[in-house]
């Protein structure tokens, strides 16, 4: 009976429900210049528990969302907490559409204060002894209650870091131990969420000042240097493993990016390596994997150097070629990889 009693007082205590807010949005990285496509919430990469920071890899990320305005045709721009840090923070993560999402469960395990992170550390303890000082800035890493994502998110549908309506969770400290940077829920997968249709979602405003005068000097610049349609991609690899970017969404981003007007693959490939990685590569050593669509994919031995990633992502982690399920590429990239491990194999 006393036990009895402890678990119901313990389910009483569960801060477990539905949301008040009626949607969910989310709003992709990895469509930049496609169309937003409900299609592509269906390949949700697996939940998997991180040893320096407490936030999971993988699972379906979205935040409450906010109506903003109502067009006069009829139509809505929509915002939410993550996309309106997005537009201070990471505007370069932001995209001009959304998937607005209906949630179909009440499965949802909501962190709305310090409380709720002891009973579900309670419930699912993570132990590690691990911690990055590269998040120490940001009060980042491990903490005294790391949660076994992997295992919590077998029970609930959801994990949600804020208050059941939108807004910030109370839970300051253990939100900042995993650089929850503002309110988000993560889902096992999206197949609890029923897709509403795809929307606006609400831009950053230009400054003063700024337009798009064709003569202006400045225009004139940059247009020397703007983006083509080719991108480079690489895999630097070392004792079995490969460095995949954190880009703070649901998959891990490649070194690389465009090549700009004007600019031979090779010098891109050396550049947007430098600026995203601060790695100096030996772009004479680099061995060509082969081209998917517009991506020319290259193969190199990771640098002896310290990395320093830029704002463009938020993270970095070397992932075993012996784990393809730990990937968390989108489709593309994961044939560079395979192919790029044969071709290491190969020597």
């Amino acid at each position: 009976m006393k036990q009895l009693l402890e678990n119901w007082r313990k389910f009483m205590s569960e801060d477990v429900g539905g949301f008040t807010a009626e949607y969910q949005l989310f709003i992709p990285k990895t469509c930049t210049d496609e169309k937003c496509e409900p299609a592509k919430l269906n390949s949700t990469p697996p939940v998997e528990n991180r040893q320096h920071i407490n936030k999971p890899y993988g699972g379906f990320w979205t935040s409450t969302a906010i109506k903003e305005w109502d067009r006069d045709d009829g139509t809505t721009v929509w915002t939410s907490e993550w996309n309106e840090w997005m537009k201070t923070d990471m505007p370069q993560w932001m995209h001009p559409q959304g998937i607005l999402l209906k949630p179909k469960t009440n499965n949802v395990f909501h962190i709305e204060n310090h409380e709720d992170v002891k009973l579900l550390h309670e419930e699912f303890p993570l132990e590690t002894e691990y911690q990055d000082p590269a998040y120490s800035f940001f009060r980042g890493g491990t903490s005294d209650y790391n949660i076994d994502y992997e295992a919590a998110l077998q029970k609930y549908d959801a994990i949600h870091w804020g208050m059941k309506g939108g807004g910030w969770s109370g839970a300051g400290d253990f939100g900042r131990s995993g650089m929850w940077d503002v309110e988000s829920t993560v889902w096992r997968d999206a197949s609890v969420l029923e897709v509403v249709g795809v929307i606006d979602s609400s831009q950053k405003e230009k400054e003063d000042g700024e337009d798009d005068w064709e003569d202006d000097e400045d225009m004139v610049a940059e247009k020397k240097t703007e983006d083509s349609d080719e991108v480079v991609k690489i895999i630097l690899h070392k004792d079995g493993s490969f460095l995949g970017l954190e880009n703070g969404f649901d998959t891990l981003d490649l070194p690389g990016g465009h090549v700009q007007e004007g600019e031979k693959k090779l010098e891109a490939l050396e550049r947007e390596v430098k600026e995203e990685t601060g790695l100096t590569i030996d772009v004479s050593k680099v061995k060509k994997v082969g081209m998917l669509d517009a991506t020319t994919f290259y193969v190199l031995e990771l640098p002896q150097q310290e990395i320093k990633i830029s704002d463009e992502h938020s993270g970095h982690k070397r992932v075993k070629f012996s784990e393809p399920k730990s990937y968390n590429l989108s489709d593309k990239y994961k044939k560079a990889v395979e192919k790029a491990k044969e071709l290491i194999n190969d020597k």
